[in-house]
């Protein structure tokens, strides 16, 4: 087992819907489990090489919890997380590119 694996509770937006689970960061990448009593349950998988960009976000335009992934294909997974500012840059050190 990767005793460098973190565990962070997070939400995930897919859609309106904000899928409750946790993010796990290891060595090559991001993955989000959602919780089983989610609607959507499909797991995620970004790896730190295909990412281009870690910033904050205010969640609902308020709230300033959250972080937002880009991907290199142009996609943004957005998240609502504890101590956003510790979690975008824990990622964001992790991208090859930056």
């Amino acid at each position: 087992m990767n005793t460098n694996v973190v565990k962070i509770p997070a939400n995930y937006f897919r859609g309106m819907e904000a899928v409750g689970g946790h993010i796990f960061l290891d060595d090559k990448g991001l993955s989000f489990k959602p919780h089983m009593l989610n609607i959507q349950k499909e797991e995620l998988r970004i790896e730190f090489s295909d990412m281009r960009a870690v910033e904050r976000r205010k969640t609902y335009g308020l709230i300033p919890n959250g972080i937002v992934v880009y991907t290199k294909d142009d996609k943004q997974h957005k998240f609502v997380v504890h101590r956003a500012k510790k979690v975008a840059d824990d990622i964001r050190s992790k991208i090859p590119s930056l």
